[in-house]
């Protein structure tokens, strides 16, 4: 387990010793100075502040020198370049050297996952070391299917050469299944489980997968393969956990890498992970990470990140049914059941005539209530009505027919249908569940009808697109946090009366939502925001926004609105109008650049054109180069000219000081379209409010310009990063300037451009901005 606590007797904490919040002060100051490289480093006043407050939550109520969570909740505004890793880490290094107590540090984006794993956890544990005499310990912690699976690896690599695998293979298989594949081409294609794979991609992966598999030192995680992979060649070295024979079964137990990750999960003292296994748990109420029996007990939380975890606990808690969720489950069981039996047969034949009712069921209903491609449901409508028991006791039927194959299997040592009816299975209790899920209204919970997409623009649905689909999901979340992670108890062996056991929980952003607090579930009464650090660097960087307000400039971004008066803004034209905007910009600062898209189709557009314009002067870099963007952001930081193009993904934990990212665009605002999950939440929110016509227009700021300034602060941020950065924001979104002939409504534009606003100089002016940057790169050349 984790590292043992110091006696309570120990020399340095008797009276008069320092107290809890001088020692996590004393950790902070090391770090600071081990981090920057200089003894005069110092914290800086928002880090320290931050560092006091968690200290506070993380102690017990009244008694800030003693073992024990205080169960306190923190939810804490900490802008870009406060340190808020290292005050947060300070904490749980403390916690862990006096108590032995446990933090459980979460993350949103993979990139600030592994700066906190590889960069600042190993300079807070050394300062912890130096000031409190012991080091803590650090694992990651990532869902089942992030890591190579050893048995999936083996049944891919068998495909590829052709051969069948044998049963109840081992360790003893995978060399002499690598000689073999090196034998294999190096390019070519392989049909396997109805899918093409291409060998240029396919065999690498499954080399060092396996490779993985024979080196106890290497973790099999997905973010450490440096190579292209789709997820669909992911799928076929990885399980999930449903899909994961276990390890009384699995042939290759020894090697697992995921349940190896878990073991050293549960000895550290600092485990990082990410929102989404959080979420999972939120959503569904089962001890994924808290509470659970193999990772032990964590008295700390630290969200970092955390005005995306609301976002991901809503999005796992999507169901949606469709006649193509059953032609799904018939794949699923046809992978382990004999066709040719007359059950199965049959059970198939009645899954196709039922899922056809089912798409006539939701298409007639769909007319009946859509806008577009939403059918809204009211609370009286039941889009399954005439379906739903029959789908619900045709899955079951799946079930009983799936048995005998899979006990077949098991004895037999087969893994590949171990794997496919485990896979099945699954399959058949998450439609069940959906079905009963999408069916009736319950509060905090949206339902919709979504209308298939269509080919193109102007064209006529595709039979094979026509799939009407019932959805829902959770928009009310606060209290699923609340009672399945911030809540935790455990029975008393000897009393067998439930013990209080939950965490101190402390939610750090660098953007959070006016109404953060509620929707997380927290207990604290408001958000506290902490003073942020570089102001003379901002005063020195720019902000720039082209006017575009003159009549070509209107006619390239507009199209004539139909029923007269203001024009409307085209999405398309803005997408060419920018990327001749960039192209200068870029051209200016000589690449040094990242670019951020508010749709991955512009940002890949942008790349392409971006590449062909280049013509050798800077490289260019995408998110999608690598396995992970960890690879890639590694790649960029390294190419002092080089330009990076990504999405929301980038927006956040993107940390490259210094002048290889002093320019950062933004195409346009990151605002979502009107949709059902976001419309729920509004209308919740309108409700507390009142519920009249000035409470549906505040609700829907909320959720709507909220989301939108949560991303433009976060990637506003991207530019500063060290007191020595300058450079410029270049937002290539004309509507955010005021008197505008297509600005936002006022209100929302003030709320936008508060999260963008703190440069110290301006300019709508494209010759001004562009002289901005040459002058900077010319300066650099004389010094």
């Amino acid at each position: 387990m984790a590292a043992e606590p110091f006696p309570s007797a120990h020399e340095s904490f008797v009276t008069n010793a320092p107290s809890n919040q001088e020692l996590v002060e004393d950790v902070l100051a090391e770090a600071v100075a081990i981090g920057v490289g200089s003894v005069d480093a110092r914290p800086r006043e928002g880090q320290l502040a931050l560092a006091r407050d968690i200290a506070t939550v993380m102690s017990p109520v009244g008694n800030d020198d003693a073992a024990g969570s205080g169960k306190g909740h923190l939810a804490g505004l900490a802008g870009v370049g406060i340190g808020k890793s290292f005050a947060a880490l300070s904490n749980a290094g403390m916690r862990s050297a006096k108590y032995g107590e446990r933090t459980l540090y979460s993350t949103k984006s993979l990139s600030l996952q592994a700066q906190i794993v590889d960069k600042d956890a190993p300079v807070v544990s050394k300062a912890a070391e130096k000031v409190l005499g012991k080091p803590f310990t650090t694992a990651v912690l990532k869902g089942w299917a992030n890591y190579a699976c050893m048995n999936k690896a083996y049944d891919t690599g068998m495909a590829l050469i052709g051969e069948v695998p044998s049963s109840f293979p081992g360790k003893g298989s995978i060399a002499p299944l690598i000689a073999k594949l090196k034998r294999l081409p190096d390019i070519g294609k392989k049909q396997m489980d109805g899918f093409e794979f291409d060998l240029a991609t396919m065999k690498p992966l499954v080399l060092w997968a396996l490779n993985q598999g024979l080196r106890d030192e290497t973790s099999g995680d997905k973010d450490t393969y440096d190579g292209a992979v789709t997820e669909v060649n992911w799928a076929g070295v990885s399980v999930s956990t449903d899909e994961c024979v276990g390890v009384s079964v699995c042939p290759f137990a020894e090697m697992c890498k995921s349940d190896r990750a878990r073991n050293r999960a549960a000895e550290a003292d600092v485990v990082v992970t990410n929102h989404s296994l959080l979420a999972v748990q939120a959503a569904i109420g089962v001890p994924v990470v808290l509470g659970n029996s193999t990772l032990g007990v964590f008295d700390h939380i630290i969200v970092d990140e955390a005005h995306e975890l609301p976002k991901v606990v809503r999005s796992q808690g999507e169901a949606g049914v469709s006649g193509r969720r059953m032609t799904q489950l018939v794949r699923l069981v046809k992978s382990i059941a004999d066709e040719r039996e007359q059950p199965v047969a049959q059970w198939v034949e009645d899954g196709y005539h039922v899922g056809e009712l089912v798409q006539q069921e939701l298409h007639r209903m769909f007319r009946d209530t859509s806008t577009g491609d939403i059918g809204r449901l009211t609370e009286k409508d039941d889009p399954l009505e005439n379906t739903g028991d029959a789908i619900v006791a045709w899955a079951r039927i799946a079930s009983r027919l799936i048995k005998k194959p899979i006990g077949q299997a098991t004895v037999a040592g087969n893994m590949k249908q171990i794997i496919a009816g485990k896979r099945a299975q699954a399959g058949i209790d998450s439609l069940i569940a959906d079905v009963n899920t999408v069916r009736t209204e319950k509060k905090g919970v949206a339902r919709w009808l979504q209308a298939p997409p269509l080919a193109a623009p102007g064209q006529q649905r595709k039979k094979s697109q026509s799939w009407y689909i019932a959805q829902s999901a959770q928009v009310e979340v606060g209290g699923a946090l609340r009672s399945n992670l911030w809540t935790q108890t455990i029975e008393d062996p000897e009393t067998h009366e439930e013990v209080d056991v939950s965490p101190s929980v402390s939610c750090i952003s660098g953007t959070l939502p006016k109404n953060f607090v509620s929707e997380a579930g927290l207990t604290s009464k408001q958000v506290i925001a902490y003073k942020l650090p570089f102001a003379e660097a901002y005063d020195e960087s720019m902000l720039f926004i082209p006017s575009a307000k003159n009549p070509d400039a209107v006619a390239a971004l507009t199209d004539p609105n139909p029923y007269g008066g203001k024009r409307k803004f085209n999405v398309a034209k803005h997408h060419e109008w920018a990327l001749d905007v960039m192209k200068e910009l870029i051209d200016a600062n000589r690449g040094h650049a990242l670019v951020l898209s508010a749709t991955s189709g512009g940002a890949k557009k942008y790349a392409a054109a971006l590449e062909a314009h280049a013509g050798g002067r800077f490289r260019v870099y995408t998110q999608w180069d690598a396995s992970s963007p960890r690879i890639t952001i590694a790649r960029w930081k390294e190419d002092p000219t080089g330009v990076l193009v990504g999405t929301q993904g980038l927006m956040t934990g993107v940390d490259a000081p210094g002048e290889t990212n002093s320019l950062v665009i933004l195409d346009r605002v990151p605002r979502a379209a009107g949709n059902p999950v976001d419309d729920a939440r509004a209308a919740l929110i309108a409700d507390r409010m009142g519920g009249d016509k000035a409470a549906e227009w505040t609700a829907r700021r909320l959720v709507y310009v909220s989301d939108a300034c949560e991303l433009l602060g976060q990637s506003r941020g991207r530019l500063v990063r060290g007191q020595n950065d300058r450079g410029m924001f270049a937002m290539l979104d004309p509507r955010l300037l005021k008197n505008h002939p297509f600005s936002y409504e006022e209100s929302s534009r003030n709320d936008m451009m508060d999260a963008i606003n703190a440069f110290g100089q301006k300019t709508t002016d494209l010759s001004k901005a562009v002289e901005f940057l040459a002058g900077r790169q010319d300066m650099r050349d004389a010094a």
